[in-house]
């Protein structure tokens, strides 16, 4: 008896399932009104069965919701099944996420600057260290171009980016490159002349751009003594940045604009269609710190090389 309760059950679930499917189109208040109409329908006939077997009415209607298994999870379980039911879901997730930060605004400022900061680095460094890659660019000899990167602190696979110390040393005594160069992700707040504005940038060593083979349209690249503190107040701007903020001003050079909130000086503007790292709008001169000079454990530069003649990776 159980067995063909249980049976039944379930044929009436996916009848239940191929309607609800059909008429969810029309609507969901008319389409709640039909499931209702269906399931009591389907109480009655099972009361009906348990009336014929001599129970009373009230006896019968109970004895018909136990074996039916409870309403309101049969009406559950066919609205998870209908058509739509996971956007809905989707939906009311979304609401409540909503009021809960809407409540809490601090907090709130917190993960939508974090989730910023955190996607905009990523999508960076992701560019800066596949470009040359998946998307080569028209580099002087690009073949001869290598980025470098060491072992976690305590060993590990050399894939991480490489400690400031490590760079120096590195930069001071390998002979079987032309040019070392480091660069890292940076935001900037750019104010004054307009609109205050949010920039993606990099800090890059002076030998950036002699290790790629080029060179700024206008203006200069930095010089060597430019990566020390308080002698990096300079800025090269890209090319579709200069048009768009600036309106290609042709006297750009040697003006200042503020980042957040100290003066730089413009010296350079890139070529049309230069976007080394992928992404950024300026190049400032990296300048490490005292610190960071010493820094071996802390890996956050990424370093690329030239090859000299005659050396290859092979």
């Amino acid at each position: 008896m159980r067995g063909l309760i249980h049976f039944m059950r379930w044929t009436f679930a996916a009848a239940l399932l191929r309607l609800r499917r059909a008429r969810v189109l029309f609507g969901k208040a008319r389409a709640e009104r039909e499931l209702d109409r269906e399931l009591q329908f389907h109480i009655d006939l099972e009361a009906d069965k348990y009336l014929k077997l001599g129970l009373s009415y009230r006896e019968a209607r109970t004895a018909a919701l136990r074996n039916f298994g409870g309403v309101e999870k049969t009406r559950e379980d066919c609205r998870d099944y209908r058509p739509g039911s996971s956007t809905e879901a989707a939906a009311r997730d979304l609401r409540y996420s909503i009021r809960i930060l809407w409540k809490s605004p601090g907090f709130t400022c917190v993960v939508v600057l974090s989730l910023a900061i955190g996607i905009g680095a990523s999508s960076a460094v992701f560019s800066a260290v596949n470009s040359l890659l998946l998307r080569p660019y028209p580099f002087p000899s690009l073949d001869q171009i290598v980025l470098i990167k060491e072992n976690a602190p305590g060993g590990g696979p050399a894939d991480k980016p490489v400690a400031p110390a490590d760079f120096l040393d590195l930069r001071a005594g390998a002979a079987s490159f032309k040019a070392i160069a480091a660069f890292r992700f940076r935001n900037f707040n750019m104010t004054g002349a307009g609109d205050p504005e949010a920039v993606l940038g990099f800090q890059v060593s002076p030998g950036f751009f002699d290790v790629l083979g080029v060179a700024p349209a206008m203006g200069r690249a930095f010089d060597p003594d430019q990566e020390q503190e308080g002698k990096n107040r300079s800025v090269i701007l890209r090319y579709g940045f200069w048009q768009r903020r600036f309106g290609g001003d042709p006297h750009m050079l040697g003006r200042t604009i503020s980042l957040n909130g100290n003066s730089f000086t413009v010296t350079g503007i890139m070529a049309e269609g230069f976007n080394y790292p992928l992404g950024g709008d300026i190049w400032v001169p990296l300048a490490l710190t005292t610190q960071e000079k010493t820094e071996r454990k802390v890996q956050s530069l990424y370093v690329l090389g030239r090859l000299a003649d005659g050396v290859s990776t092979s």
